[in-house]
C-alpha cells in the first residue's frame, strides 16, 4: 500500500507501509472442564497472526483478572476459582497483535468450592441370623444405614460407605450414586457382634469431599440415631 504519490519516494515508498486489520486467529487447545471446577481451572489456546501476537488478557464475567505478554503461540492459562461464587461464569481470553487488533475466545465455566452436606440419618441393626462360619454357627446381624447428602451445584454425588471392625479388623464397603438432597438406604451386609467404625464420604462432581465417621456397636436389634464424632 502506497499512501503518497504513486511510485518510490522517501516518505512513503512503494509498499513500505503495511496495514493489518485482521484480529489474531485463535484455536482452542485445551477446553475448560465441562464438569464443575474447584480450586484451579485450566485452558489453553493457540494464537496466530499475519504479524506478531504480543498481548493477552484473561477476563471473568467481563472483569480483567490477568494479563501479560505472549511468549509463544500456545497460551496455557491456569486460574484460581476460590474467590468466585459457586455457579456458572463467563471466561474469555483476548489476544492482541502489534497494531492492536484483538481476537477473543469465550467459554462457560461452572465453579464449585463448597463441600456437600452429609448426614447419617439412621443406623439399623436387624435381628441376628445363624451363619455357618468355619464349620460353626455364628450370630451375624444385618446392618443398614440411611444417609442424606446434598450439594448446591451437583445433582448427584458419589457416596462411599464402609463399616470396619475395631480396632483393625476386616470390614465391608459400598459405593453408590445418590441424588442430591434425597435420602438413601444402604444395606451393608451381615456382621458379627462387636464395635465398628462407620465411615461415609460424599464427593460432588467437582471433587469436594465431606466425611462423617461414627463408632457403632453391633449387637441385639436396636435403632440408633447417631451424632457424628468427626466431620471435615
Amino acid at each position: 500500500l502506497d499512501l503518497g504519490i504513486p511510485g518510490p519516494d522517501l516518505d512513503f515508498g512503494a509498499g513500505r507501509l503495511r496495514v493489518d486489520v485482521e484480529a489474531p486467529a485463535l484455536r482452542t487447545v485445551v477446553n475448560p472442564s465441562v464438569r464443575p471446577v474447584r480450586a484451579t481451572a485450566r485452558l489453553a489456546i493457540e494464537a496466530t497472526d499475519a504479524g506478531q501476537v504480543v498481548t493477552w488478557a484473561l477476563l471473568i464475567d467481563g472483569i480483567r483478572r490477568r494479563s501479560g505478554r505472549v511468549g509463544s503461540e500456545v497460551l496455557d492459562l491456569r486460574f484460581g476459582t476460590r474467590d468466585l461464587a459457586d455457579g456458572t461464569h463467563t471466561v474469555a481470553v483476548e489476544v492482541g497483535d502489534a497494531v492492536g487488533n484483538l481476537g477473543r475466545r469465550t467459554w462457560r465455566v461452572t465453579t464449585d468450592n463448597t463441600l456437600p452436606t452429609l448426614a447419617i440419618d439412621q443406623i439399623v441393626v436387624r435381628p441376628a441370623a445363624a451363619v455357618r462360619v468355619a464349620g460353626r454357627n455364628r450370630r451375624q446381624f444385618p446392618v443398614a444405614v440411611t444417609l442424606t447428602s446434598a450439594d448446591t451445584i451437583s445433582r448427584t454425588l458419589i457416596v462411599d460407605v464402609s463399616l470396619t471392625k475395631l480396632p483393625r479388623g476386616p470390614g465391608r464397603s459400598r459405593r453408590i450414586v445418590m441424588t442430591s438432597g434425597v435420602a438413601g438406604n444402604i444395606g451393608l451386609g451381615r456382621f458379627a457382634p462387636g464395635a465398628y467404625l462407620l465411615r461415609v464420604v460424599a464427593t460432588d462432581r467437582a471433587g469436594n469431599r465431606r466425611t462423617v465417621a461414627q463408632r457403632i456397636a453391633v449387637r441385639a436389634p436396636r435403632l440408633e440415631s447417631p451424632a457424628p464424632i468427626t466431620q471435615n
